[in-house]
């Protein structure tokens, strides 16, 4: 089992920074958590469907 350790963009806004979510990856699947709340759930993405998200991201389709 091979988990990395959790990140969040350089781009989490000023000061705390707390205003984004944080990103591992777990076996090759995408985990998310909310930055606030990092004792909270967390979800975990069907690796193929994230990367299609990202891809719309990139794209400035979402």
């Amino acid at each position: 089992m091979t988990t990395s350790p959790w990140k969040k963009s350089t781009r989490s806004g000023a000061g705390s920074g707390n205003q984004c979510v944080e990103l591992r990856l777990n076996n090759g699947s995408p985990e998310i958590r909310d930055t606030k709340d990092r004792n909270g759930s967390t979800l975990l993405v069907d690796a193929g469907s994230f990367q299609g998200f990202l891809a719309e991201l990139k794209a400035d389709r979402i």
